[in-house]
């Protein structure tokens, strides 16, 4: 097996992905020709692999903590039995 595995499955599929397309790059470039053309195009799939990945982990980095906050009210919010002023609709953290 070639890389490292992750241990997310959707990030090591991603991976895997990438170091094909990074291949294929690579074996074309070497070529002539119409091979060489399939080269380049198979470069602009890998920036744009890597642009999509990047986006995707600026997403993730901004979603996720919101989720993990909200998630952290409500689980608050439930062990209060909803009793705290915070979990009212339309005050503090519950909203």
């Amino acid at each position: 097996m070639m890389g490292t595995m992750i241990g997310n499955p959707a990030l090591d599929y991603v991976g895997l992905v990438l170091r094909s397309r990074i291949a294929s790059a690579r074996a074309a470039a070497e070529g002539e020709g119409e091979e060489r053309q399939f080269g380049a195009s198979a470069v602009e799939w890998v920036v744009i692999t890597l642009i999509v990945l990047v986006l995707a982990g600026i997403a993730a980095a901004v979603i996720i903590p919101a989720i993990t906050d909200k998630a952290g009210a409500i689980k608050t919010c439930l062990n209060t039995s909803g009793t705290s002023a915070s979990c009212l609709p339309g005050t503090g953290t519950g909203n």
